[in-house]
């Protein structure tokens, strides 16, 4: 390949800085995105308080352990 058309097929630098800055804008709303998921996430319960089973799952329970004992 000739040195005219390397200077002819080379990108101009305003290409390169744009494709550069936009590659760099891209990186940064992924960065965003994963943050923002973090602390605006949807919600999930095992990050909050709950009180545990209730009657129909002791109910449920206690007589799966009748049937284990005998």
């Amino acid at each position: 390949m000739s040195l005219t058309a390397v200077l002819t097929l080379r990108p101009s630098r305003q290409a390169a800085d744009a494709v550069f800055a936009t590659v760099g804008l891209a990186a940064m709303a992924e960065i965003w995105r994963s943050w923002s998921k973090e602390l605006f996430g949807a919600y999930r319960p095992e990050r909050h308080y709950m009180r545990g089973p209730g009657p129909k799952w002791h109910e449920k329970h206690a007589q799966e352990d009748l049937i284990r004992r005998s």
